[in-house]
């Protein structure tokens, strides 16, 4: 675990109460692979902490990130044409009962 970067950032970071994100590469069997490393420091009582790691393969944190993406452009889109249709449709009633033959019921409205 001393070989991870992360692992190395969070015991440099000492008895601070703290987190981080940081991406680094790790080599495992002759392979180069980029990763995206975290670590929280938990205070668990006046004397004790704990530190909390995640390590993630970078391609695949960023794969998730842009199909959440994805799917919230879907939804909006999906929608927003309904908030669309909708407001029309009401525009188009409140339109046709002011015009319509005593559709203004107020003493202010001009004939």
């Amino acid at each position: 675990m001393n070989d991870l970067k992360v692992y190395r950032n969070w015991e440099e970071s000492g008895t601070q109460v703290q987190s981080a994100l940081a991406p680094f590469s790790a080599e495992r069997e002759g392979r180069r692979i980029e990763m995206l490393g975290s670590y929280a420091t938990a205070e668990l009582g006046t004397s004790a902490k704990l530190g909390v790691i995640a390590i993630q393969d970078e391609k695949a944190a960023l794969t998730s990130v842009s199909d959440m993406r994805r799917h919230n452009g879907m939804d909006q889109f999906v929608f927003r044409r309904i908030a669309m249709v909708i407001g029309f449709y009401f525009a188009k009633e409140a339109n046709a009962t002011s015009s319509s033959p005593g559709g203004c019921r107020s003493p202010n409205c001009r004939r």
